[in-house]
């Protein structure tokens, strides 16, 4: 792992066409010890995994994805699950929300951390519960959160294009977009110059106006 951590983010990429080099399970527990520090609601660490390494459940699984046949190609498939009735027991009507937050959190370690270590890795959302849950045994008490399908890539991808963040980003309110890009970056030089350079103005027409007043008394006094 030499990458820098704003190499691992800005080289992550959704990977959906994978070789046919296998990922070992020692990589894939590295994962998850990664996954494992994501933060939870006060810690409870509700989640849970389920490798599956079985080519039979890698090819059932499109047809239970959303026909995403691509799934089939992976060498791994990690089911997040939640377990939700803990999180109840604290939070009540919010635990859906908390563990779907949580998850967001979990995934996107495993994301980052696949990222590290040149491993090809998707997020999959869209899937049928009841029967992925079968699939892996799941019990009815557990949340079946999200599947991540892992594979070495096929190939190298596109360079991801850059975004801007200052359209999607607002101050103190929603709605206040960025006016005055000097006072968040506290780059006070600019301030400064514009400062200076309105003190000058000011100075030069101050002095013009002065020597108009001295231009008028030599008039008056020296006829």
């Amino acid at each position: 792992m030499n990458k820098s951590f704003h190499e691992v983010v800005t080289s992550r990429r959704s990977i959906r066409s994978f070789s046919s080099e296998p990922v070992d399970i020692d990589e894939i527990l590295l994962l998850l010890e990664h996954a494992i520090y994501a933060p939870s609601p006060a810690n409870m660490q509700d989640f849970k995994f389920v490798i599956s390494q079985n080519e039979d459940v890698l090819r059932a699984l499109p047809d239970m994805c959303m026909e995403q046949d691509w799934i089939a190609q992976g060498s791994a498939v990690i089911a997040v699950c939640s377990e939700v009735s803990r999180v109840e027991e604290w939070f009540g009507d919010r635990a859906k929300e908390l563990a779907d937050q949580t998850t967001g959190g979990v995934v996107q370690t495993i994301l980052l951390a696949a990222s590290a270590n040149n491993i090809g890795a998707c997020w999959v959302a869209g899937f049928d519960q009841d029967p992925v849950k079968k699939l892996f045994n799941i019990p009815s008490s557990v949340s079946l959160q999200a599947l991540v399908v892992l594979g070495h890539p096929y190939s190298k991808p596109d360079p991801r294009v850059e975004k801007d963040i200052y359209p999607l980003t607002f101050f103190d309110f929603y709605g206040n977009d960025l006016h005055d890009l000097t006072s968040v970056n506290h780059d006070y030089s600019v301030k400064l110059e514009k400062k200076l350079s309105s003190l000058q103005s000011s100075a030069k027409k101050s002095s013009s106006q002065l020597q108009k007043q001295v231009d008028k008394l030599k008039k008056f006094f020296f006829k």
